[in-house]
């Protein structure tokens, strides 16, 4: 599942602007502590405190594209098919409750 994430991950890169003005960066560290912060919610809070994780995460990400580029580089079929296939294996090997068949 790592490997997959990694093969797919690895082409996505993430660009900021350098700038003098100091409130250009607030978008940036937004999106840094909303991610940050709705992961430590989705992992270590009760389920009844999972939607604000989500929403945090959800708010991250709006941050990140709204502050920064983020460049898709070029991913061959054979690299996205060796991603997926990671992943989807992965997930059903520690998802799957029976050993051996």
């Amino acid at each position: 599942m790592l490997l997959g994430i990694y093969v797919l991950g690895k082409n996505i890169v993430f660009t900021t602007i350098a700038t003098p003005y100091f409130w250009r960066g607030i978008a940036a560290d937004l999106s840094v502590l909303a991610l940050t912060c709705g992961v430590v919610i989705l992992f270590m809070f009760p389920k009844t405190m999972k939607p604000t994780g989500f929403i945090l995460i959800a708010f991250g990400v709006i941050c990140v594209f709204y502050s920064s580029r983020a460049i898709l580089n070029p991913t061959s079929l054979w690299q996205f098919f060796l991603s997926i296939s990671s992943i989807v294996g992965g997930f059903k090997l520690l998802t799957d409750r029976q050993f051996g068949g």
